[in-house]
This record gives C-alpha cells, structure tokens and sequence, in this order.
C-alpha cells in the first residue's frame, strides 16, 4: 500500500515530464504514419525537387564548371553520379523535432517559430550533407 503511495505521489510530482512523453511519443507516431500514407504523393516534392533539384544548383552555383543535372533523385555530371535514396531526405529528423517542439510545454506560436526555425536548419544541413557527398 505504502509503495501505491509513493508512486502515486511521484507520477504527480512528474506529471509534466510524463505528459510530455507520452505526447511526444504519439506526435512522432502519427508523423510517421502521415508520411508513409502520403509518401507516393511527397516523395516527388521532396526527394527530386527539393533535395535533388535544389542540391544540382547549389552544386552548379559552387563549381559551374560541374553542369550537374538531377532526374529524380539523382544528381550527375559526367561520371559523378550521387542518388538520394528514401530515408536521405531527412524526413526523420524533421519528425523528431516536430514531435519533441510539439510535445513541448510552449504557446502555439512558439511552437510554430520552433518548429519553422528546426526544419529550416535540419533542411539546410541536409542540403550540405548531400552537397558534400557529391563532391
């Protein structure tokens, strides 16, 4: 009985860290179930245009004597060849930390500045990464 009491008192104690588990948990479950459900429809957007696309121009804006092109979700120039395969495009880490920004105890517009600023840099750095790779 003693130890029903004492768990009691703790999960109230720990009421917040525990709500925001269980929230961020679901958050990132239902973020990962939307974009498998709509994947045959984003994954054009975001593996050809948005990472391929932009990643060949960058490339071309860095070394214009690269005339890299991308089809799909490949990028080449010559015999330089680099595809972007799916779980590349780094959907992941946006799923995380909208779940986590989301599961957050802040206002909404908070939470929307947060989240607009971490898929910015999660983007760009994914941006890098595949400019990187390439060279």
């Amino acid at each position: 009985m003693k130890t029903l009491i004492r768990l009691k008192k703790k999960l109230r104690l720990h009421n917040r860290e525990i709500r925001f588990f269980i929230l961020f948990i679901l958050l990132f479950a239902a973020g990962h179930v939307l974009h498998y459900l709509s994947s045959s429809y984003t994954n054009p957007i975001i593996l050809y245009k948005l990472n391929a696309g932009i990643g060949s121009r960058i490339i071309n804006v860095l070394t214009p004597g690269e005339k890299t092109l991308s089809e799909g979700p490949t990028i080449y120039s010559g015999i330089h060849k680099i595809t972007i395969e799916k779980g590349c495009e780094g959907i992941e880490g946006v799923l995380l930390i909208i779940a986590a920004i989301g599961a957050y105890h802040a206002s909404i517009r908070k939470k929307l500045y947060g989240i607009l600023l971490g898929v910015f840099i999660i983007y760009g750095a994914n941006l890098l990464r595949i400019v990187s790779l390439y060279y």
